[in-house]
């Protein structure tokens, strides 16, 4: 440590806290240790004040402010007194120390163990007075310590060793102004220990002692690359190449092919020297078409991979970079408690200041840095630990008679049992989050679920059975009470009514709720993106294939979720054809509701894409949806609605359809008062949609001054705002719209996409893929695709297909080139027996264990089927139904399904005997080894 740096840290402290009464600044040093005390500090003409400062090596911020953590506050009173020493004597000895030591007593130790609060006390004969020194010495946020410090100053009062009025003074110039701390020193010492027993290393002296940059080569070799003058429309298509992962090293000629030979050979010997020694894995370009492409991208100024961008960045910039790729960087700031960039940890090592860790060619700084926060941190095991989650579990505390609540909390604990969710309680392990709750209803008509949360706790033990109680579990927590408690509504929380569930990854809300009580750091809205994610964003289209049962479609949702899109979704059969699909010829509905010619109507996913671009576009206002909503609602009550004439010269009166979804007008006897309905007009959501965009109700504009009058109606009472179009713009597009295909491979897939097959090519998403359809001379001017269809830059695509589906054509070579084909085992998607929400709980891993053993004898020699036709988790599901019973499960689900896949193979009923036998015995059923592995 810099002990001059050290001084100026504690001098500007000193002056941003206590102004210019501060006078002067004394630091002490051994070899452990720093001690600092502020000295002199005039808070009246003459009495001196003082407040030092101790710590371990290694505690100033970034911007050399001082930090908290780990340092210790004296508020130190020097008093040149009048009191005579005997009378000093007397008080300290007889008054002053026995206090303190009876309220450390009585406090059993706390105030020392938990806040390492203790009081000093000594004093000296001076020249010409008695002096007396008395310290009150506290750790971390003193506003932690208000009330321990005002019972200090009132102890150090009664002895009339000072006035109240100098520790009124006193008191306001220090509360609340000591610094938070922001560096992790356990992380800092760590990084230090390893330092002095590593950098003797053969690796450490060749990156501090290089004259030469490490990746000169790769640095010369890629700005080569990148000033070579190549027209860009040579490389651009190399840049969209769809599925570049799936494309072999040889394929790589053939979509170079409009590149000169001297052109080729520089792209090729680019890719060839990062391949060699890049500073950081490129796992996702093992093959030379991936990084190709990436190159290609870079070059033209287009998005990249994160790994690849940063490999490219720091070999053409290294100063600036850790080469470490996003994920290992932001682990290492976590760790460090520090903003999560390059240039954060960049200062962190400035600041910090290894010694003999400066390289000779500046270049190589950065990654002698990276190699430092590699090895000493851990972060291999870091992120590989990191995939096992910390658990959150909404636990209740209503039992024996009451909430115990209060109990829980003043005793660090928690317990329960006898219930059934046992299993869940068994699975809490130390670390795991309580949120400590009840639930009940609220609301009118009760019909609002909610949870009521009274405190959130960190579990410090894994549970164990008490010895009293068979079925009673146990654990140490440490709570933090919630007062007043708070409320969480919604139909999302109704589920949790029991003594121990899982909290939902949908409850995100909740568990923020939680880490912030417990000042950990915030689960991000957007997480980190699963492969299925991070393939759709690259890919644009995807197909899900696999075994039955294996949550397919399930998956697919969660993965729209996860990118936060909106979607819909539909399933292909064999009568879906391109008018459902795209756009076709549909009998239309007159105005009295029956059918009345034909009309052109766009299919499902036209409408979807519609959807996507007016939905993305910026400054838009339209809140038609809800208002219609209100009126619907305002019908069912009420029945019949008055509405004034738009001409403002009478009324009329509408009310709801027989499908719910629009309104007919209503004639009234004015003698009786009953209405009647009037069947002539017909008004449904779609047309009077179309009237408040500015647009005709139907192509004839048939009264259509009625749907005027409803709108006006809408906005007069219901809030409905004027309909502004806004505008589309790139940023726009970042809202995402995912349309999910259920049994993809279902449909006649050339009949049902049609000339679709080149828009919703990944390489050609937006207007540059536009194209005319079958029917677009009668697509009306005003319409979004008025110049021709194209598929949305926002919109992504997800298919789903059994791969055994035997009542399905193949997908042709031209459909396969244009998605991306992720295989979907069983084994993959054991996770949906555990879901917290729609799992089967405590059944999970015994339905997980047959499902193996099952499948395992599937692909076996002795039933001879290729796993392919493994059961998915699906079809376990009814196991909870069925309370566990695995015989049921088998009889009514299972043996039909294995039956169906044997027909005609199994004469003498061997194999379905082997199968029953390995789904109802699974720990003797297992194939041999050696069988398994000539496999």
């Amino acid at each position: 440590m810099d002990i001059e740096v050290l001084k100026k840290a504690c001098q500007s402290f000193l002056n941003d806290h206590f102004g210019d009464k501060a006078t002067s600044v004394i630091v002490e040093s051994d070899n452990e240790d720093v001690y600092c005390t502020l000295h002199k500090w005039n808070y009246d003409d003459d009495q001196i004040g003082e407040i030092s400062l101790w710590c371990s090596d290694g505690w100033i911020t970034e911007d050399k402010s001082i930090k908290e953590d780990d340092i210790v506050f004296w508020l130190c009173l020097e008093r040149y007194s009048s009191v005579r020493k005997g009378d000093m004597e007397n008080y300290l000895s007889k008054e002053y120390r026995p206090y303190y030591d009876k309220k450390f007593d009585e406090d059993g130790g706390k105030l020392i163990r938990e806040k390492s609060l203790f009081i000093q006390t000594y004093f000296t004969l001076g020249k010409a007075k008695n002096t007396i020194y008395i310290s009150y010495c506290f750790k971390k946020n003193k506003l932690n310590y208000e009330d321990e410090l005002s019972d200090f100053f009132q102890q150090i009062i009664n002895g009339n060793l000072v006035s109240e009025k100098e520790t009124n003074e006193l008191k306001a110039s220090i509360l609340g102004k000591f610094i938070k701390t922001t560096l992790n020193l356990k992380a800092v010492n760590l990084i230090r220990k390893w330092w002095e027993n590593h950098k003797d290393d053969a690796e450490i002296q060749q990156i501090i002692n290089s004259n030469d940059f490490i990746y000169q080569e790769q640095k010369n070799k890629l700005s080569e690359w990148l000033n070579a003058d190549i027209d860009s429309e040579k490389i651009e298509p190399l840049s969209r190449i769809p599925n570049p992962t799936k494309h072999q090293d040889s394929e790589l000629e053939a979509e170079i092919v409009s590149l000169s030979e001297s052109e080729k050979k520089l792209l090729i010997q680019t890719i060839e020297t990062i391949k060699e020694k890049s500073p950081i894995k490129l796992d996702l370009y093992s093959n030379k078409v991936p990084l190709a492409r990436a190159l290609s991208r870079y070059k033209l100024g287009k998005e990249v991979g994160d790994s690849a961008q940063r490999v490219f960045d720091f070999c053409l910039d290294p100063t600036h970079l850790i080469p470490l790729n996003d994920k290992k960087r932001e682990m290492a700031c976590s760790i460090l408690k520090i903003e999560k960039t390059d240039g954060a940890l960049l200062r962190f090592f400035d600041e910090f200041s290894l010694e003999n860790a400066v390289c000779v060619n500046p270049q190589n700084q950065t990654r002698l840095y990276g190699v430092i926060l590699w090895h000493s941190l851990n972060l291999k095991e870091l992120i590989e630990s990191a995939n096992v989650k910390r658990r959150f579990w909404i636990a209740g505390t209503s039992f024996g008679g009451g909430n115990q609540i209060d109990a829980l909390v003043e005793n660090h604990y928690w317990e329960g049992g006898e219930c059934d969710t046992l299993s869940n309680i068994r699975k809490v392990r130390k670390d795991d989050i309580l949120i400590a709750n009840t639930s009940s209803t609220k609301g009118p008509g009760h019909k609002t679920p909610f949870i009521k949360v009274f405190a959130i706790g960190v579990v410090k033990s894994d549970m164990v059975n008490t010895k009293e109680r068979p079925d009673w579990y146990r654990c140490d927590v440490d709570w933090v009470r919630i007062s007043p408690e708070v409320d969480f509504d919604g139909n999302e929380y109704g589920k949790y009514r029991k003594t121990m569930q899982e909290c939902s990854d949908k409850l995100l809300e909740l568990k923020n709720f939680a880490l912030e009580k417990l000042n950990m750091d915030l689960i991000p809205v957007v997480q980190e993106k699963s492969e299925y994610a991070k393939l759709l964003l690259a890919n644009y289209n995807i197909i899900l294939h696999g075994a039955p049962g294996t949550g397919k479609t399930y998956l697919a949702k969660q993965i729209a979720k996860e990118i936060g899109a909106e979607y819909e979704m539909i399933q292909f059969h064999q009568s879906f054809d391109y008018t459902d699909f795209v756009e076709g010829i549909r009998p239309a509905k007159g105005e009295n509701g029956k059918a009345d010619g034909f009309e052109h109507k766009d299919g499902v996913f036209k409408v979807f894409c519609k959807k996507a671009i007016e939905t993305a576009k910026i400054g838009v206002t339209d809140n038609f949806e809800e208002s219609f909503q209100k009126i619907v609602a305002k019908l069912e009550t009420d029945n019949v609605i008055q509405i004034p004439l738009i001409s403002g010269k009478g009324n009329f009166y509408i009310a709801l359809n027989s499908d719910g979804d629009g309104f007919v007008t209503m004639l009234k006897d004015e003698d009786s008062g009953k209405f009647t309905r009037d069947t002539t007009r017909f008004f449904n959501y779609e047309q009077c949609y179309n009237v408040y965009r500015g647009l005709p109700g139907t192509p004839k504009k048939g009264f259509d001054n009625y749907r005027k009058a409803i709108v006006k109606y809408m906005k007069d009472t219901l809030g409905l705002k004027e309909y502004q179009e806004g505008e589309n713009t790139e940023t726009s597009q970042s809202k995402k719209f995912v349309f999910i295909i259920d049994e993809i491979n279902r449909g006649e897939m050339s009949k049902i996409f049609g000339e679709l097959f080149f828009s919703i090519d990944p390489g050609y998403r937006g207007e540059i893929g536009r194209i005319k359809t079958q029917y677009q001379n009668l697509v009306p001017s005003g319409d979004v695709f008025a110049n021709g269809f194209y598929v949305p830059e926002n919109v992504y695509i997800i298919g789903t297909m059994n791969d055994i589906d035997r009542s399905v054509e193949c997908m042709d070579f031209a459909m396969r080139r244009r998605f991306a084909f992720i295989e979907i085992s069983a084994s993959k998607r054991a996770d949906m027996l555990k879901d917290p929400e729609n799992g089967i709980g405590e059944y999970a891993d015994e339905a997980e264990k047959r499902m193996n053993a099952l499948n395992e004898v599937i692909g076996s020699e002795t039933v001879g089927l290729s796993h392919a036709y493994d059961i998915g988790p699906a079809y376990f599901l009814k196991l909870k139904d069925y309370k566990g019973d695995i015989q049921m499960l088998w009889d009514y689900h299972i043996k039909g399904l294995v039956t169906e896949y044997l027909r005609g193979m199994d004469e003498n009923g061997e194999k379905i005997k082997a199968l029953e036998n390995a789904f109802l015995h699974p720990e003797t059923s297992a194939p041999k080894k050696e069988e398994s592995e000539s496999k």
